[in-house]
């Protein structure tokens, strides 16, 4: 889905969970966000950063279903340390009721797919190369039917209008 971005077309294209991370981690530093580091890939504190005076750690989690309550628990108890002022859990899925409450119970920030998706809409940066704009033959297909529906009425008009020639 192409978004219009700051004058150019860009889209943001998420192919697996590998590709996610990095993802984030560029729309992170779009953000604003400044001292970011990565973690492993296998720790569930993905990234941590620092925006206006705050170190916020982040879990970035590319899943096919909802964040259960348990990954959500298991985020909450490895990030909350000394230091850490704000949880953050992204995700391109959805959010589970429970994961939600225990979020929620946490003071962590939810961002979900619809929300990040909203949150880079004017973001200037590159996710991926510009989108290919298809060259469009949508103006060639009008020009063609309006001359098929004026030869029509011409013909019509004709047909209707103009006397016939009397047969003795």
């Amino acid at each position: 889905m192409p978004k219009e971005i700051k004058g150019r077309e860009c889209t943001m294209i998420i192919h697996d969970k590998n590709n996610y991370m990095d993802m984030m981690y560029k729309l992170l530093n779009a953000l604003g966000y400044k001292d970011m580091k990565k973690n492993a890939e296998d720790s569930i504190v993905s990234m941590t950063g620092k925006k206006d005076g705050k170190t916020y750690a982040f879990a970035c989690r590319y899943d096919i279903d909802a964040i259960n309550g348990s990954v959500m628990e298991e985020f909450i108890n490895a990030a909350k340390k000394p230091g850490v002022d704000v949880l953050v859990f992204m995700t391109n899925s959805s959010f589970s009721t429970s994961a939600k409450k225990a979020g929620d119970a946490a003071g962590v920030e939810l961002w979900d797919r619809n929300y990040i998706d909203r949150m880079s809409i004017g973001v200037d940066v590159e996710y991926e190369k510009p989108a290919v704009k298809e060259k469009s033959h949508l103006k060639l297909y009008i020009v063609i039917a309006a001359v098929v529906v004026a030869v029509l009425i011409a013909a019509l008009a004709l047909y209707f209008f103009l006397p016939m020639p009397m047969t003795r």
